[in-house]
């Protein structure tokens, strides 16, 4: 059957009657998916009251053929409907680029398109190249952060994509989810949104309390870490960063364990070497209960002994801290805790000194202790040397320079 124009017909646009034969779908149509059932739907209503609205075709080049620029929804549920024909607006001079933004435009403004399809629509606008956030917010009437916001959630994977089409979680939460890289997504999914899940079930909840749920289970809190956080602040993983309310003064949590463990071993393994400068006589060491075999390995590769600790350690005496002006009252209160650190600092370097000489005399010996969380300092007095030992001090004088120089080495 041939098309049939009928009514309006200008230079480059002409409404026609055209068989469904001679129609083909695009490859460009931002739609993916049809829902069977809307389809099926839609299909009973062509039935009974035919197409209300034309569906864009353009004629392909060579051929009595037609692409479907926009409505393959309809076209699809005009077929399950026994239609022989479709009313279509036709396109006699329309280039690739401009079909394609077209079927792009006509998606966005469709009533029924679902938060996936909008997702996957924005996001085939800006990856054209036409648009940017700024153009694109402009040409739909949305804000920039709508559209990135939407366009996240076609990171989402697949199991929970679906759950928002189908309306049993919402766009929200999906939003919070999207926030997170895969192997969270899939957790969250297996532990708390797939069909059967009893305990712990998180559908119908809002996305703050998903949000609080997520960050407790799948993320680890900053503040318990001592490396150097710069760089976090900026992290796409880290949780302040993805979540729409944090408290004051809250680092936020990592989502990235990998990355959090490769920074925290770093700064235990450069903290244990700095230590070791510092007190150049001490002894790495570990306990039975408390140790960081990833820290100990790399030490290990680097030359050091590490021993295991057989004892109890007495602290090193740690450094006291400044006070704060803008925590005090009054400038004399101030004045009067400036004056006591003054006396802790020189009470604290008189005991550091007394130290050092006990340990250059053999009194006792230093341990640097290499735990799960982090490098200490500590001290236990030496054991009582064998006679001969005692007898022959020049013996243990090389052995501690000998040492001495493996560990500057």
């Amino acid at each position: 059957m041939e098309a049939t124009a009928i009514q309006t017909n200008t230079a480059n646009v002409q409404e026609a009657t055209i068989s469904l034969a001679l129609i083909q779908p695009s490859n460009y149509n931002p739609r993916k998916n049809f829902d069977e059932q809307s389809l099926t739907e839609l299909a009973d209503s062509i039935s009974r009251q035919g197409i209300l609205h034309a569906i864009g075709v353009r004629p392909i080049a060579g051929t009595d053929r037609y692409e479907i620029v926009y409505g393959e929804r309809r076209y699809r549920a005009s077929l399950i409907a026994g239609k022989e024909d479709i009313k279509a607006t036709v396109y006699t001079d329309l280039s690739d680029d401009e079909a394609e933004q077209n079927a792009i435009a006509e998606n966005l403004h469709r009533q029924d398109i679902t938060p996936m399809e909008e997702a996957e629509t924005l996001k085939a606008a800006i990856d054209s190249g036409r648009y940017d956030y700024a153009t694109l917010a402009t040409q739909i009437g949305k804000s920039e952060t709508y559209i990135r916001t939407r366009i996240k959630l076609t990171t989402l994977i697949p199991e929970i994509a679906r759950l928002i089409d189908t309306e049993e979680i919402t766009v929200a939460v999906a939003t919070e989810i999207s926030r997170y890289g895969v192997d969270i997504q899939t957790d969250v999914y297996n532990s708390h949104l797939k069909d059967g899940v009893t305990c712990n079930n998180w559908r119908g909840m809002n996305a703050s309390n998903v949000a609080r749920l997520i960050e407790k289970n799948y993320t680890t809190d900053l503040s318990r870490y001592r490396f150097d956080k710069s760089a976090c602040a900026s992290c796409p993983f880290n949780t302040i960063n993805l979540l729409l309310f944090c408290e004051d003064g809250c680092e936020g949590n990592c989502s990235n364990p990998s990355c959090l463990r490769e920074k925290h071993i770093g700064y235990l393994t450069d903290k244990a070497v700095d230590m070791l400068n510092e007190h150049p006589t001490a002894n790495f060491c570990h306990s039975e209960y408390d140790r960081n075999e990833r820290v100990n390995a790399l030490l290990t590769e680097m030359g050091y002994d590490i021993e295991k600790l057989g004892g109890y350690l007495t602290p090193y005496p740690f450094e006291p801290i400044a006070p704060q002006s803008d925590r005090f009252d009054t400038e004399e209160e101030y004045a009067e805790a400036v004056k006591a650190y003054e006396g802790k600092v020189e009470a604290h370097r008189e005991k550091c000194a007394e130290l050092t000489a006990k340990a250059e005399a053999g009194e006792i010996t230093l341990y640097i202790t290499i735990g799960r969380n982090d490098v200490t300092l500590g001290y236990m007095a030496t054991p009582a040397k064998p006679s001969e030992d005692c007898n022959n001090p020049k013996a243990e004088i090389a052995k501690l320079e000998a040492k001495d120089k493996r560990n500057k080495e």
